[in-house]
């Protein structure tokens, strides 16, 4: 299973293995799993997922806490 947020694994009982890495594409197809990496590796997290996810109490990004990240973005909003 794959999936933009670790929470769905939770309603499953799947369990999480790792994140899609920056410019890693996945095809997953009836021989099985396989991974490339056919764009340079960027990290350019988008804003809008760290404040849109309806689940975001459980949920990781990039192996961080969703509700950790909310609250750290509306203390340096607050200064």
């Amino acid at each position: 299973m794959v999936a933009s947020e670790t929470c769905a694994f939770d309603l499953i009982e799947a369990q999480y293995v790792r994140d899609v890495e920056p410019g890693e594409m996945l095809v997953i197809s009836q021989d099985g799993l396989r991974s490339s990496h056919p764009l340079p590796p960027q990290r350019i997290q988008c804003a809008y997922s760290s404040t849109s996810i309806l689940r975001g109490l459980i949920s990781l990004i990039y192996g961080h806490s969703v509700n950790e990240s909310r609250h750290k973005l509306g203390k340096r909003l607050a200064i």
